[in-house]
């Protein structure tokens, strides 16, 4: 006890590590039995070094007594504080969304007793600067990409706020133009199809965000969210040249003149909402659900015409389509004290995804068959999860989810059930840390369930060209990980190991045509394989320099694949130089290895920026990315059945302006739901 007095009172004359106004009032009491200690530390943060540090987390640890980092805050001897902003309880996952330059001052407050047989408790107050009378504010921002033709990306947002309600409006369009050159090859048996090719793709979409925040009370924050996404892309490649060899066998050669895949506008609504709540006995509880609407249609077509051994022109053309809808929640309550924090949580989605194929021409028929498939999901998670920190090096973390699936896929043209499966999921985590101000050493277990993009789990096939097409599997199984991750720190140079046994693993192999065997099928299925990765990484902070050097590698093994590791290095460095211009210059490349039945090749690039802010309003962006062209896309499939060759390249950079101008530097009150249903919009 002695020392924690002495502690606090060292503190109180050396609190200032680069403040310039400090307030701070210890009162000492002495009682008959116990000692009892009774205070307030005050340390100001606007206009000192402390607003310029990144996280407030950073700027809480400066405190005596608090030990805080990025995964934990406690107080030496006394647990958990409570914490409050502007009046209102949180808990420590708000820290992440408040910037040190909001806050005027952060108040420590201890409780009123405590002693060596009572662990201490306290609060932290964090007081935030006052805002303008003038809460309206907006954003406005453009960028302009120059590749072979001119791209654009533009972004306004304007927001309003009160002491109990915020509203955000945003909006944004973009249109982008990417062409390039390809080379494409196709080895069956001693047959091989070489085929070079130009082609462009265009896109073009807009996007459309509402937030709404309400607080009708402290400890008490109800949120609305809606987001609107529209997107229309057309691609159309044109064969250069294309040959089939031996054509002294064979003699045909072919010229596909066209290729297009005209149309996709892609359409995603999600209606998003939240509820947090103090609850009884320090529990706060947490109620979010999502409603995602996604319907996306596309229309192929390709012109082919034989050269040898008699002319013929051959028009193939099909329809897709997709519309889904996704209901998802997660319900959990969340408690904080001495004894660490505890969550208890359930969420689950329901599912009904409708995919259709259509093809339009007799050519096509041969190759694309109909399809029209309808996909029911439906899932329930129950999970528990407990972290604290202890014997002040340490932390630790102990979590359970069990996890049921039922899926129904039923072919809609034969009425026919495809497959029918009711999975059920026991995963486990777990974890320890020790810190130390010189570095750290960490121990973790995690596992997950991944489920296949419904993209893959579609019963047609697409046409890539006259040699090759793509095909879904239904019957694909949910992938389970089981990885375990040693990691180690020490000042600027941290290490990561990990050792990951993927069961039901979703890749992509190559089959002979189930009808035309000069055809070849990528097709995706489920493999056992372990996976290790190593990565090494040395981030000094210097003053005016800022690198950051990595080095990782990725091995992929699996019975009948080679095992070949992937290496991949990058060097990315920040420099501030006079006048407010900070510059960044990134080089990173990739020795190829093998991913499975994918093999990778060579690849290095180099990216740059200049960036200066202007006042207190406007910004302004020059970034130039693969400014040497030597950036590409380079791998080869191989298999029994074949072999694919794929390389697309660019000769020029990728070029972009980026200006932007903010008005009435108001914050409001950051909407925090969104999660679920995240996982469900990534799939579709």
């Amino acid at each position: 006890m002695k020392a924690v007095v002495r502690k606090l009172s060292l503190a109180m004359t050396c609190i200032g590590l680069g403040a310039t106004s400090v307030d701070a009032q210890v009162l000492l009491h002495r009682g008959t039995n116990r000692e009892i200690e009774q205070g307030r530390l005050v340390r100001h943060v606007v206009d000192t070094p402390l607003a310029h540090l990144p996280r407030l987390w950073q700027v809480l640890d400066q405190f005596p007594l608090v030990e805080a980092s990025a995964n934990s805050l406690r107080i030496q001897g006394g647990g958990e504080p409570s914490l409050y902003f502007a009046g209102r309880r949180i808990d420590r996952g708000d820290l992440e969304h408040i910037s040190p330059k909001e806050i005027e001052r952060i108040e420590l407050v201890m409780n009123d007793e405590f002693s060596a047989n009572t662990p201490a408790r306290a609060a932290i107050r964090i007081v935030p600067k006052k805002q303008t009378d003038n809460n309206l504010g907006g954003y406005v921002g453009m960028d302009l990409l120059k590749q072979q033709e001119m791209g654009y990306n533009t972004l306004g947002e304007l927001y309003w706020h009160s002491d109990k309600l915020s509203l955000k409006i945003s909006g944004s369009t973009y249109g982008r133009t990417n062409n390039f050159e390809q080379d494409n090859e196709i080895a069956i048996d001693n047959l091989i199809n070489e085929a070079k090719a130009q082609g462009e793709d265009r896109e073009i979409g807009y996007d459309a965000y509402t937030d709404l925040v309400y607080q009708p009370r402290v400890g008490q924050e109800f949120g609305l969210s809606y987001r609107y996404h529209r997107e229309a892309t057309s691609s159309q490649t044109r064969a250069i040249e294309a040959t089939v060899k031996p054509s002294d066998i064979l003699r045909r050669s072919y010229q596909a003149e066209k290729v297009n895949a005209l149309i996709r506008p892609h359409t995603n609504h999600k209606i998003n909402g939240y509820y947090h709540a103090l609850i009884a006995s320090e529990w706060t509880l947490h109620a979010e659900g999502s409603y995602i609407y996604n319907q996306a249609n596309s229309q192929l077509s390709a012109i082919v015409k034989d050269l040898k051994p008699a002319p013929a022109t051959r028009s193939i053309e099909a329809q897709y389509s997709t519309l889904g809808q996704v209901l998802a929640w997660r319900i959990y309550a969340e408690r904080s004290d001495q004894w660490g924090n505890i969550q208890l949580g359930w969420d689950g989605n329901l599912s009904q995804i409708n995919q259709q194929a259509k093809t339009l021409t007799p050519e096509a028929l041969r190759l694309l068959p109909n399809s029209q498939q309808l996909n029911l999901e439906r899932s329930n998670s129950v999970y528990a999860h407990w972290s604290n920190s202890f014997a002040e090096h340490y932390a630790a973390h102990l979590g359970i989810r069990l996890e049921q699936t039922q899926q129904r896929t039923k072919d809609m043209q034969t009425d026919r059930e495809i497959a029918v499966r009711r999975t059920w999921y026991l995963l486990p985590s777990a974890g320890i840390t020790y810190s130390h101000s010189d570095g750290a050493l960490s121990l973790q277990y995690s596992s997950a369930v991944t489920r296949p993009s419904y993209r893959w789990l579609q019963n047609s096939a697409l046409y890539v060209h006259e040699y090759a097409l793509e095909a879904g599997n239904p019957l694909l199984r949910p992938r389970v990980d089981h990885t375990l991750t040693l990691g180690a720190s020490y000042h600027d140079l941290s290490l990561e190991l990990s050792g990951q046994v993927a069961e039901d693993l979703q890749m992509e192999d190559i089959e002979r045509h189930p009808y035309y065997n000069s055809s070849l099928m990528l097709i995706h299925k489920n493999i056992d394989a372990q996976i290790y990765r190593a990565q090494l990484a040395y981030t000094p902070n210097w003053e005016v320099w800022q690198p950051s050097w990595t080095l990782s590698s990725v091995w992929y093994i699996a019975k009948g694949y080679p095992h070949r590791p992937t290496i991949e290095a990058s060097w990315d460095n920040l420099i501030n130089l006079p006048w407010g211009i900070v510059c960044t210059v990134g080089l990173s490349g990739a020795i190829g290895g093998s991913q499975l039945s994918k093999k990778l090749y060579n690849v290095w690039q180099i990216d740059t920026s200049v960036s200066k802010s202007i006042g207190r309003h406007w910004s302004i962006t020059l970034r130039a990315d693969d400014m040497l062209t030597t950036g590409q896309e380079e791998y080869r499939l191989a298999a029994r059945a074949g072999q694919l060759y794929h390389l697309v390249n660019s000769d020029y950079p990728d070029l972009s302006l980026s200006v932007s101008y903010r008005f009435n530097n108001t914050k409001t009150k950051k909407y925090r739901g969104g999660a679920a249903g995240t996982t469900e919009s990534e799939r579709l």
